[in-house]
């Protein structure tokens, strides 16, 4: 069976666009979220391709940018994040601060850490406003022992 590609992809340094960076900032969720919509709607445009079954998929920051994408492209129709924040970047920014983000010990107990996030409130971006608005089926996928995304405050 041959396979032909109506467009290359995944080819490493060949984007004309701009690179956002790194951290999770409204702007540079904005610009990904715009990737991902884009891509989805090209997907959805395929012939070969039932409409009805395409959705997004990834890990960490695409918690966030899954949110906002899918708030805004009704070509979404499932998604699934695994280990994506449903709190504010600040939220997990010190989370993974406390908890040693893998590469050191955690800096107290869970609940101790829980607690400081908590008092710190919600800041930066904020994917519950987009999350309210989502109306597809969402499978979360989250680790009981994380050091990057505080579960117990995503799942609240």
């Amino acid at each position: 069976m041959s396979h032909r590609h109506t467009r290359s992809c995944c080819r490493t340094g060949q984007s004309t666009g701009a690179y956002p960076g790194e951290r999770a900032t409204p702007a540079t969720v904005d610009v990904l979220a715009r990737d991902a919509q884009a891509e989805v709607r090209y997907v959805a445009s395929l012939p070969q391709i039932d409409r009805a079954r395409v959705g997004l998929f990834g890990d960490s920051q695409a918690g966030w940018i899954i949110a906002l994408a899918a708030a805004r492209e009704h070509a979404v129709r499932w998604a699934v994040p695994l280990v994506g924040p449903t709190v504010t970047a600040d939220e997990t920014d010190t989370w993974g601060a406390l908890a040693g983000k893998s590469q050191a010990p955690p800096s107290g107990t869970r609940a101790s850490m829980l607690a400081q996030v908590r008092s710190l409130g919600p800041n930066g971006f904020d994917p519950r406003p987009h999350l309210a608005k989502l109306e597809i089926p969402v499978f979360w996928v989250y680790g009981d022992d994380d050091r990057n995304v505080p579960t117990e405050l995503c799942v609240d």
